[in-house]
């Protein structure tokens, strides 16, 4: 058989197993890069478990990179690394990812614009954020991803409303943008 479709054939198990059971998804992660260590879905796969599961967003970050570097046109990094690039802060790396993804055909135009539109939100750029999701209802293609970018506008007039007081947050603990950053991630899969 094939290596490669040895390393597709334990990518879907680990795939089916995500998230729920960590342990057979390492595993089968393991047996497909060790058949093809170049597999991007599963670089993709295991990034995505160091970044939910295991809290280890270096690994991650790691993996999201060689899955770019072995495959380009795999299309789940660009829908799921821009995040975590956000979340740790490297914010000109979530851009180039997201510009990117942007020309890489088959990606979803909507996920990347409003990618680009969390990032100005998460750096307080809300005037572009706005433009953003205003150009992602341009290019949503379901009820759902429209009451989405619709939302965003709503909540971003409502955080750069002048009068509103800013909630105090302990730098340590980004929960609010773990929310917002979940939640694309599930409209995402």
């Amino acid at each position: 058989m094939n290596t490669n479709n040895l390393a597709n054939q334990y990518y879907l198990k680990a795939w089916d197993a995500y998230p729920y059971n960590t342990k057979d998804v390492m595993e089968a992660l393991d047996y497909a890069l060790s058949y093809d260590e170049e597999h991007a879905p599963s670089h993709c796969l295991t990034a995505m478990l160091y970044t939910h599961q295991v809290k280890s967003w270096e690994t991650a970050k790691h993996h999201y990179e060689l899955a770019l570097l072995y495959d380009p046109s795999y299309l789940e990094t660009y829908y799921q690394y821009p995040y975590l690039l956000m979340h740790m802060g490297h914010y000109s790396r979530a851009k180039q990812v997201i510009l990117k993804g942007q020309s890489t055909y088959g990606v979803s135009p909507y996920l990347m614009i409003v990618a680009n539109a969390t990032m100005y939100e998460l750096q307080g750029k809300y005037d572009i954020a706005i433009r953003n999701h205003e150009n992602a209802l341009l290019s949503a293609l379901s009820a759902e991803q429209t009451q989405y970018a619709k939302d965003s506008i709503s909540r971003i007039k409502e955080k750069s409303k002048p009068n509103t007081p800013k909630v105090e947050q302990k730098e340590a603990t980004p929960k609010p943008k773990m929310k917002l950053l979940r939640y694309l991630y599930y409209m995402s899969s």
